[in-house]
């Protein structure tokens, strides 16, 4: 039985998505499926979703976006089912996709912090500004997942790290430029969450104690819920926003050593370069 479609959702009908296959993704589309079956699904991936859904109401795209030219294609075949799925409602894109990398720079290597910043920065960038028009004349929303990795320096995540604080820089300056438009622009922070992400981040196990994180689920609800209030920003989990708040309080470098001291009781050798 789906549940009440918040009246602020209800005029979506189409939702793009990157990385919607595992983690985040899977569980914001699963929570959308479960509120409508009117929703209609794009996922732009490297893996086709595993979750069912009725014919007809979503479609996978290969795509990986740290390469230039499988972003392009993708590009097209979207923009066309985009104008066979158009009912008259709003479009929302979900910028989901995005992985870390664990240890001391440049480990686990160059190429993959170049990779990382292709698929964590250039991705949400290029698809926003590719479906810039749509989203305008849809007067639709774009939501972009960062991370409490975003409000500090993070050593032995710093490029991860980094990567992150521009999504939430950049979506918080783009909520401004874009709201004469009509379009919401939401940034999602969550904490440390039980996906696969540490798994490719190089850790062999996720550093999560029982109760620390939470999950995919969860996360997904917070995040729907931050859409429909109209939000800009939400940090998920009470302990996350107590700590995104006393990060900005302390001084940059004192926040950094701090930072790096909990990096470094994980204990290096817990993890694997990948």
């Amino acid at each position: 039985m789906n549940k009440p479609v918040p009246h602020s959702l209800s005029s979506f009908d189409r939702i793009v998505i990157t990385g919607g296959s595992s983690g985040i993704g899977a569980a914001l589309l699963q929570q959308f499926q479960n509120l409508s079956p009117d929703f209609r699904f794009c996922n732009l991936s490297r893996s086709p979703v595993k979750d069912s859904f009725p014919e007809g109401h979503i479609l996978s795209i290969p795509c990986d976006l740290a390469d230039k030219e499988s972003r392009q294609k993708a590009l097209v075949r979207c923009r066309e089912w985009l104008k066979a799925e158009d009912r008259g409602g709003k479009i929302l894109l979900i910028n989901n996709s995005g992985f870390g990398g664990y240890g001391e720079f440049p480990s686990p290597s160059t190429d993959r912090n170049l990779s990382m910043i292709e698929v964590n920065v250039a991705g949400p960038v290029w698809m926003t500004g590719a479906l810039a028009e749509e989203l305008k004349s849809s007067k639709g929303a774009v939501m972009s997942i960062a991370s409490t990795a975003s409000f500090q320096p993070t050593p032995y995540l710093s490029t991860y790290g980094a990567t992150k604080a521009f999504v939430l820089h950049w979506s918080l300056g783009l909520s401004q430029e874009w709201k004469r438009d009509g379009v919401q622009v939401l940034c999602v922070c969550p904490g440390p969450t039980e996906t696969a992400f540490f798994k490719e981040a190089g850790f062999k196990e996720a550093p999560l104690k029982g109760g620390s994180g939470q999950t995919a689920e969860e996360v997904a609800k917070i995040a729907i819920n931050s859409l429909a209030k109209g939000k800009t920003l939400v940090t998920c989990g009470v302990v996350n926003k107590l700590v995104a708040a006393g990060a900005g309080r302390l001084p940059l470098t004192w926040v950094t050593w701090i930072a790096a001291s909990i990096m470094r009781r994980l204990r290096l050798e817990r993890f694997q370069n990948s």
